[in-house]
């Protein structure tokens, strides 16, 4: 029988070490927009100096990471795997997923979450990305946090939170019960809810900002200036907005409340 040394033993736990370490970072891709509507878990946008895209995986099974190329757009998906445990079974509730998953539940992407008596880990995704990148999601059951970046944006989240320091021109949703925040605005934003979420901008100067609700959403668009707001709202939503110039109204029905306050000393 032939022995190997304690240093040769050592050389082949640092390869395969290596080769691990190595398996959670992605080669760089080269995309104007990132799509990461199909990622469970939390993921983190940090904007990059460099003109590529990489991906480091912090937590979470590699084999379960997928990416796609397609017509510029670089498609991010990540779904843990499915373990029925003795409490299995199908709910729309997806509290678990702000929660890290540790009620112990399954999340599978779309609207119906799975639950399972076997915990599974919460996969953390970190992204460096050009400052000038599209960032896009359809609805996101996420947890995504953004740095400052000046691409366009466009946001669908069904029952995730998306947090962002600043965004370009930007379209957010709500379908459900998910949360936006965005910090400041760096162009002219479209907000709409379509169930009982939240989205809150803090700031930013823009030309022109849309507002729409129906359900039991909230929208608020404070410590900023808006030159031209479009409102409308239904059921028992309600919008908030500071720093209004100009203001054109369209339906505002049910129980809803509106508020608009003009910039201070007027325009």
């Amino acid at each position: 029988m032939k022995f190997f040394s304690v240093q040769a033993y050592c050389f082949i736990a640092l390869i395969f070490a290596s080769a691990a370490a190595c398996a959670q970072n992605s080669s760089p891709y080269s995309a104007a927009t990132v799509d990461f509507s199909g990622f469970v878990g939390k993921i983190r946008i940090e904007a990059s100096a460099d003109k590529t895209i990489n991906l480091q995986l912090k937590r979470g099974d590699v084999a379960l990471l997928k990416t796609r190329m397609h017509q510029g757009v670089l498609y991010i998906s990540y779904v843990p795997k499915v373990e029925p445990g003795e409490a299995s079974g199908y709910s729309n509730n997806s509290n678990a997923l702000r929660a890290g998953l540790q009620a112990n539940q399954n999340i599978s992407a779309g609207s119906k979450k799975y639950f399972s008596g076997k915990m599974q880990e919460m996969a953390e995704l970190i992204v460096t990305a050009p400052v000038d990148v599209s960032l896009q999601t359809n609805g996101f059951n996420g947890d995504a946090s953004i740095d400052a970046m000046s691409g366009p944006a466009d946001f669908s989240v069904t029952e995730g939170r998306i947090n962002a320091k600043r965004l370009g021109p930007a379209r957010l949703r709500v379908k459900g019960a998910g949360d936006i925040v965005l910090d400041e605005a760096g162009g002219e934003v479209r907000l709409s809810i379509d169930g009982a979420g939240d989205i809150n901008v803090k700031g930013g100067n823009v030309e022109r900002a849309w507002a729409d609700v129906n359900g039991a959403g909230n929208i608020r668009y404070t410590g900023g200036r808006i030159q031209q707001a479009y409102i409308s709202a239904r059921g028992a939503s309600t919008i908030t907005m500071d720093g209004v110039v100009k203001v054109s109204k369209g339906a505002i029905e049910g129980a809803s409340e509106v508020e608009i306050n003009s910039p201070p000393g007027g325009k």
